[in-house]
């Protein structure tokens, strides 16, 4: 046989490689593998065989010889784990000492069978906990991978040497090795054994048993069993095995309390808790909005003295039907305004209302502000909105936050696992690695611009239950219902009411905000400066609205009477203006020209308005200083002919 297991290595019998009738590979291809690349466990010669590490050899001569000669592993393994097997007296007198209700022990047959599962489960534990050895049995794999070569291992052993009655399903095995870990050598006892010795803990005694088991020190069934033997003897309680304690609390009414007790309400939610089934057969884009915040798992660089740290958050909406991410927002904090601009984005992006919105219980969220946007941003046909349900494990967002974190955010080298609760080591970061370059780690700035490509790659990737499309296509698909947003429910939305009214001056209007400085000018459809709307409204104030994200562009409104606003024009930034000609764009000039064009025209247009107005109406400064001359001559009386006169000849004067 060409594979032999030595010192715990699996490992390939180097001679047969080259010396075959059909061999793997040339003498001089082996010359060169064990000089260059593989690991001689043994060397030949003075009738040994050279045996060469079957793992350090290059993939392509290793899947020749797994072609010709079968997999090793698999043809080992079982061989292999039989010589890990190791007697357990402490098993043996377990079930040797076991008794039944009428006294008996258990039969031979089952004794034998209940101490070869514990035989073979200790050997599963010591594989699986020690990852050297695993790693020499069955090369590098994972746990879940691990766990199926066993139960393809154990299900080879001998009957008649090895009667047990281990599951050959990889899962169902995991679960009685963990079953086993926890309660011992009762987990391996079938229910039906043991009953008898149960239906004596009832009353006070099964009030005290079950009140030590669900304390959340976690007492452990065997050190039970050895307290209750001291109090039974001063209370006079029955006489109890520690399988029958086990037996007892393993039952459903008994469990469901000491669950709670021991690992807390988490826990008994996910076990017994129950819960609806939600019906979403007729859900369609758009249909329900899903809004949730948590910690990002990327580390950053970090002024500190690690020189990094991982304190972003990500603030998500998901349409809950496709999956698709809508909006989202990025920053080291989770306040109102981080929901405000990640709904903006979901509208954005949809340009349609939500039927049903649904968010965490933040008080960012709470606050009358957001209470008010949500109201006004659901679907006025039937929309709501309200928080997740307290403790709710079937919230969809969370759900997708799971996949999300795995399969997009935790796959980027800088990330910092999938949070505290993270127990397998496949979805925990290698701190060693990311040590050694934290200096290569991003800034903030550069997470971002990661954070919109793991977005894009989700949104892109196949949704779980359309497996022709993509999410965003079965975003895009056709809905049942809808209510679109236009430009204006945008602004009745998102957009800011400055506190104070701003004044429209001969410059434009000037404005505030953030500390920052705006200056605005309103322009026609022809994009000059709208010179009706300044002979109107120059010197006005006026109550303005703007888009924190985009002061661009801002709108102006004047307050009626009844206190209502009433829509007057945008203004735009106020363009400036070139002054030195070599730095002067294409048309910068003929721009100048019309802006500075405004001047002279306001001139000549309010000069030909006040002549318009004199002729009109007859008062002109030669007028007034006619009729001044007049009044001061007659000493201040002026007869009604004189007034006249003066009257008529100011007509013929005009004419």
């Amino acid at each position: 046989m060409i594979y032999e297991v030595y010192q715990n290595v699996m490992c390939v019998q180097g001679g047969l490689l080259y010396k075959d009738e059909q061999p793997v590979m040339k003498i001089t291809d082996y010359r060169n593998l064990i000089n260059r690349y593989a690991k001689t466990i043994r060397t030949g010669g003075n009738g040994r065989t050279a045996l060469i590490d079957f793992q350090t050899i290059p993939k392509r001569f290793r899947d020749k010889i797994v072609s010709k000669y079968g997999d090793p592993f698999k043809k080992q393994t079982t061989q292999y784990i039989t010589s890990l097997l190791q007697p357990d007296l402490e098993a043996s007198k377990y079930f040797a000492n076991f008794k039944l209700q009428d006294g008996r022990n258990l039969p031979e047959p089952t004794q034998r069978e209940y101490f070869t599962n514990a035989q073979i489960l200790n050997m599963c534990d010591k594989l699986i906990t020690d990852q050297k050895r695993r790693t020499r049995v069955f090369g590098k794999s994972r746990v879940t991978d691990t766990w199926k070569k066993l139960a393809d291992a154990i299900t080879e052993l001998d009957p008649n040497l090895y009667p047990h009655t281990l599951p050959s399903n990889a899962r169902s095995l995991s679960r009685k090795h963990k079953k086993y870990i926890e309660k011992g050598y009762a987990a391996l006892v079938h229910k039906n054994f043991g009953n008898g010795h149960a239906a004596k803990i009832e009353g006070e005694v099964a009030d005290w048993i079950l009140a030590m088991y669900a304390q959340p020190h976690k007492i452990t069934i065997p050190v039970l069993h050895h307290t209750y033997k001291n109090v039974a003897i001063d209370n006079d309680w029955p006489s109890l095995s520690e399988s029958a304690i086990a037996m007892w609390l393993d039952k459903p009414e008994n469990k469901r309390v000491w669950t709670y007790g021991r690992h807390g309400r988490e826990a008994f939610v996910n076990d017994f808790q129950h819960h609806l089934k939600r019906d979403s057969s007729a859900w369609f884009p758009n249909a329900y909005w899903a809004m949730d915040g948590t910690k990002l798992d990327w580390l950053h660089l970090e002024d500190n003295s690690l020189g990094m740290a991982a304190n972003l958050k990500m603030n998500i909406i998901i349409d809950v039907y496709s999956e698709k991410i809508i909006g989202w927002n990025f920053s080291e904090t989770e306040n109102h305004t981080d929901h405000f601009k990640a709904l903006k984005m979901a509208f954005k992006q949809g340009e349609k209302r939500p039927y049903y919105l649904t968010y965490d219980n933040q008080s960012g969220h709470k606050s009358g502000r957001m209470q008010e946007l949500y109201s006004k941003a659901v679907a006025k046909d039937g929309g709501t909105h309200h928080p997740h349900k307290a403790y709710a494990h079937n919230n969809p967002i969370e759900q997708v936050f799971n996949r999300f974190q795995q399969q997009c955010i935790g796959r980027m080298w800088f990330s910092d696992g999938q949070g505290i609760k993270v127990r397998n080591k496949d979805n925990q970061p290698n701190m060693d690695f990311v040590m050694a370059n934290r200096h290569k780690l991003k800034s903030k700035e550069d997470l971002l611009k990661a954070f919109r490509i793991v977005v894009q790659q989700w949104n892109n990737a196949t949704h779980p239950h359309f497996e022709a499309l993509t999410r965003a296509e079965v975003y895009n698909q056709e809905a049942p219902r809808s209510e679109a947003v236009n430009f204006l429910d945008m602004v009745d939305l998102f957009w800011i009411e400055n506190p104070k009214q701003v004044t429209y001056n001969r410059g434009g209007l000037t404005m505030t905000v953030a500390k920052q400085q705006h200056e605005y000018e309103v322009y026609d459809a022809d994009n000059r400066i709208d010179t009706n709307f300044r002979v109107k409204y120059t010197g006005a104030k006026f109550t303005v609205k703007y888009d924190p994200e985009d002061m661009g562009i801002i709108r102006l409104y004047r307050k009626r009477t009844d206190g209502k606003l009433e829509y007057v024009a945008n203004a735009e930034t106020k363009r400036g203006h070139e002054s030195i000609p070599a730095l002067m764009r294409e048309g910068a000039k003929t721009a100048w020209q019309d802006d500075y064009g405004v001047r002279a025209k306001e001139i000549k247009d309010v000069e030909t308005q006040l002549e318009e107005l004199r002729n009109k109406t007859g008062i002109t400064p030669e007028s007034v200083i006619q009729e001044q001359d007049l009044l001061i001559k007659m000493g201040g009386r002026l007869p009604k002919e004189e007034r006249s006169q003066v009257e008529a000849n100011d007509i013929l004067n005009r004419m």
